[in-house]
């Protein structure tokens, strides 16, 4: 399973991403600082660039995109997995 945490605290970022490695279940992890960066993420997803991820971890105060912001930009984006 792939995991993508998006949040601007480094820390809590740290300690998801630990958390995580230790449970086993998550072949891929990966982690961004904001909304944008996440936005860029799924659009290398879109472009298949990169697997999507099966589980988000998302934070929704953020600076530059919040995350419900984010949230509202991602319904824009087609996310067909091929």
């Amino acid at each position: 399973m792939n995991l993508l945490i998006i949040d601007d605290d480094a820390i809590c970022s740290f300690v998801n991403k630990r958390v995580a490695q230790t449970t086993g279940i998550f072949s891929n992890i990966h982690s961004v600082h904001n909304g944008r960066d996440a936005l860029e993420f799924f659009e290398r997803v879109c472009n298949g660039a990169m697997p999507a991820p099966d589980v988000v971890l998302l934070d929704l105060n953020m600076p530059v995109l919040s995350g419900f912001d984010f949230i509202n930009a991602l319904g824009n984006l087609s996310l067909d997995k091929k």
